[in-house]
C-alpha cells in the first residue's frame, strides 16, 4: 500500500517537475529571440577566435606572443569553443547557443526546486521555483 502511495507521489512530482522545465523553457525562447545576441563579439569573440585559430585562450596578442587571459572566466570560452568546433556559419552557431542556454537555464530551475524542497513546505516551494522561472536575470540569461 505504501508503495503504491510512493509511486503516485514520485509521478506527480516528475510530472511537476516536466511542467517547471517546459514552462522555463516556453518563457526564455521569446525573451531570446527578442533580447538575445546575433554576434559574438568583444571579449568573448576575441578569445573564442584566438582558440579557434591558434589554440590560445588569450584576449591579447603581440604578434605571435599571446597574453594569457586572467580576466575573462574560462568555462564560457571553452563552452562557445565547443560549439564553434561544429562549423556552424555564423548565424546558425549563435542560436546553438543561444538554444542550448535556454535548455541549461531551464534545467537551472529544476535544480532550484529540488534545493527548494530541502528546505521549505511543496506550496512554498512550487511558488518559489514560479517566481525565480521569471526572474528577469535568470530569463535573459
Amino acid at each position: 500500500m505504501y508503495l503504491n502511495n510512493y509511486q503516485h507521489l514520485k509521478n506527480k512530482e516528475t510530472y511537476l517537475l516536466f511542467f517547471l522545465f517546459l514552462f522555463s523553457f516556453l518563457i526564455r525562447i521569446p525573451v531570446i529571440f527578442i533580447f538575445g545576441d546575433t554576434r559574438l563579439d568583444n571579449e568573448w569573440g576575441i578569445i573564442v577566435n584566438n582558440l579557434t585559430d591558434y589554440g590560445k585562450f588569450s584576449l591579447v596578442n603581440f604578434g605571435d606572443f599571446f597574453v594569457p587571459s586572467l580576466f575573462m572566466p574560462p568555462l564560457y570560452a571553452f563552452y562557445l569553443y565547443f560549439f564553434k568546433i561544429f562549423h556552424f556559419n555564423n548565424e546558425i552557431y549563435i542560436q546553438v547557443v543561444l538554444f542550448s542556454q535556454i535548455i541549461l537555464s531551464s534545467f537551472s530551475v529544476v535544480i532550484f526546486y529540488n534545493i527548494n524542497k530541502l528546505f521549505f513546505s511543496n506550496k512554498i516551494c512550487i511558488l518559489g521555483t514560479l517566481i525565480f522561472s521569471l526572474f528577469r536575470i535568470s530569463i535573459c540569461w
